[in-house]
């Protein structure tokens, strides 16, 4: 029953909806990573996210810097939003430069509709200051009429190879233009939307002001065979509703001396690793434990729910331990006594789609910062940075994982682990089902 009345609830949400903003996901950039985002570059250096002030951020905490460290200016971001055909959209964003007098940065806004019908497509162009920051951000705001139920916002680096400058990204942000937004029936439809006026005062319409009908989920003003599959698909789902991706993530901070042998407690780790743990329910683990020491790269590797995997590259070996109580220069194992050592990028292609990884990492310090890429079968990239608090000292632990039901993968790939010496991951986690 309970099932039942939240199907209900959802269905009068979906039907009344009218769409005041399109659903941009994190264009702000204010989860730390690229959540929401599809990305696409030649180097990690390529694209990052920053937080290094009000002198590189507009608003907020962090904002994009293509070209970062880097002279392939290539990167790409974009993403898909719900939209209204016919309707006209305002998209604006803040964009910043870091580069000299005498070199300029750039990037290209793309809006592009039903089969990639372009929308908007402007190049933005702008000189360098010299200073290291971005003295005078510039608001840039479109318009453009949609032309089906789904746009794509893209954002593709143009500076000049040469140049070497960062263009910075801020404050995405995609709304229904101005109008006027009378409604005078209050059905939550303005007037110049709706097709059903003088609607009874407290009745449910669909999005174009007409009485709805329960459970029409494909909106065509009847009960069919469709809408009975999405209520059959709702009913064997979980209760939760929370959205795609969920990312988990925590850490306890190291104060060891740089020629400690000592090991630190992580209570916030292994509580955001359980976190991640019973959200899944059923898990497989790789520890490492069947391996032996200094294993290089690659290994074929058997979560211990069977699923099989192929971990690969460079730099990158299994370590063990002896004893429980003490770290190699930071490094230690969190399940038994043996970790993968890296210091280098791996990656782990496995034989069957996943929709979630987890894994702790130590000595994860201030120079070691990780990005994790996935790729589904098509080649489809999707980036996150692991987030870290500055500094990290000698022996910092953290967990990070995600679930993304919205992005099956079957490789990812670890970029990182390039301190001095190098970073253990352990307890490699994934979804059982």
């Amino acid at each position: 029953m309970k099932r039942i009345i939240l199907f209900v609830l959802l269905s009068l949400i979906i039907s009344s909806s009218s769409h005041a903003f399109a659903d941009l996901i994190n264009g702000g950039f204010e989860t730390g990573d690229f959540t929401g985002w599809n990305l696409n570059f030649q180097e990690p250096s390529d694209l990052a996210i920053i937080s290094n002030g009000s002198d590189r951020v507009h608003t907020g905490a962090f904002s994009v810097s293509f070209s970062f460290n880097s002279s392939s200016p290539e990167a790409v971001i974009w993403q898909s939003f719900s939209t209204i055909n016919g309707k006209v959209y305002t998209v604006s964003f803040n964009f910043g430069t870091i580069a000299w007098t005498d070199r300029t940065a750039g990037l290209r806004i793309e809006i592009l509709g039903s089969g990639e019908n372009t929308l908007i497509s402007q190049d933005l162009i702008r000189q360098g200051t010299g200073t290291g920051r971005v003295d005078d951000w510039s608001y840039e705001e479109f318009t453009f009429t949609a032309d089906s139920s789904s746009s794509t916002i893209r954002f593709t680096d143009i500076t000049p190879v040469s140049h070497a400058s960062d263009a910075i990204l801020d404050d995405v942000s995609v709304n229904i233009a101005s109008c006027d937004c009378t409604d005078s029936d209050g059905d939550g439809v303005i007037d110049q939307w709706d097709k059903c006026p003088n609607t009874p005062l407290e009745s449910i319409t669909t999005s174009s002001g007409c009485p709805a009908v329960l459970g029409d989920i494909s909106k065509n003003d009847k009960l069919g065979i469709e809408d009975s599959i999405n209520i059959l698909q709702t009913l064997s789902n979980s209760d939760t509703f929370e959205e795609d991706p969920i990312t988990y993530f925590d850490e306890d901070l190291g104060n060891l001396t740089s020629d400690s042998n000592s090991r630190i407690e992580y209570p916030n780790s292994i509580a955001m690793s359980n976190k991640f743990i019973n959200t899944l329910g059923n898990v497989n683990v790789e520890n490492f434990e069947g391996f032996n020491d200094k294993d290089a790269l690659p290994l074929t590797v058997t979560f211990d729910g069977g699923a099989n995997a192929t971990l690969d590259g460079n730099t990158n070996q299994i370590f063990y331990i002896e004893d429980s109580t003490v770290s190699y220069k930071g490094t230690f194992p969190i399940s038994g006594n043996y970790f993968l050592k890296s210091n280098d990028t791996f990656s782990i292609t496995f034989e069957k789609e996943l929709y979630a990884l987890g894994f702790f990492v130590t000595d994860y310090e201030k120079t070691a910062i990780i990005q994790i890429r996935f790729e589904d079968n098509s080649g489809q990239l999707k980036e996150y940075q692991m987030p870290h608090t500055s500094p990290g000292n000698n022996g910092a632990v953290a967990f990070w994982g995600v679930i993304d039901n919205s992005f099956p993968f079957k490789k990812v790939t670890i970029i990182g682990g390039n301190s001095e010496d190098g970073v253990a991951i352990d307890d490699l986690t994934i979804n059982s089902n």
